[in-house]
């Protein structure tokens, strides 16, 4: 069995009796030349198959289920509002699913990259600026509410010692959804907008999670 060429020559990290089926590739390959290269800082070089077909697949899914439940509401919106609420859901939910991958983990959690990370939760407030605008008739109490939110939690998210950074990105998602909700409320059939923008960036982006491979596949050349 050939290994996938992101995960050639990684061998298994300080590997424990009861998992050695399963290593931990945390070396990055190096981003491919020209306008792919391109693709490979954004997305993390070296996605494995089946990492891409999990993006290329969950992305239209999900994307169904989201228009299934905003029309079984019965959502009214203007031409603009539905063309910002298709490009915010599709991005939203490709960022929870590439942000997931060992591809992803290992590119934006390289030593020295937390301004990166940061710099990138903060450009989401202009996501969160167009969806209050062209979609929910200029609710700036919505728009405060959540950018305070979520810069004030990534910054505590990163500056939670790193043992428990997980179980605190998870209560901040869980808080933010809920004050969200319960302080600035949208019409029905939007409540979700922001909740799954804090699960993009607070658990699938800020959190550092091992890329795990099997040990076949990660040791094999």
């Amino acid at each position: 069995m050939r290994a996938p060429s992101s995960l050639r020559g990684t061998a298994p990290v300080r590997q424990g009796p009861h998992r050695p089926d399963l290593a931990i590739a945390w070396k990055v390959p190096a981003p491919r030349p020209g306008w792919r290269g391109a693709v490979d800082r954004f997305f993390g070089p070296g996605p494995t198959r089946v990492e891409v077909l999990v993006q290329l697949c969950g992305i239209p899914i999900l994307g169904v289920l989201v228009l299934a439940h905003v029309a079984s509401v019965g959502v009214q919106l203007h031409w603009w509002g539905v063309i910002a609420l298709a490009i915010f859901t599709i991005d939203a939910l490709g960022g929870v699913l590439t942000n997931s991958t060992g591809a992803a983990k290992r590119w934006y959690h390289r030593p020295g990259t937390r301004g990166e990370r940061l710099r990138f939760v903060s450009l989401h407030v202009v996501h969160l600026a167009l969806i209050a605008i062209l979609v929910l008739d200029q609710q700036w109490g919505w728009l405060a509410l959540n950018a305070v939110l979520l810069l004030g939690l990534a910054l505590l998210i990163e500056h939670t010692p790193l043992p428990v950074r997980r179980p605190v990105a998870m209560g901040a998602l869980v808080a933010a959804a809920l004050l969200s909700s319960t302080l600035v409320p949208v019409p029905d059939g939007l409540g979700w907008i922001a909740p799954l923008l804090f699960l993009k960036l607070l658990v699938a982006h800020l959190i550092p999670e091992a890329p795990f491979a099997s040990v076949d596949d990660a040791t094999t050349a």
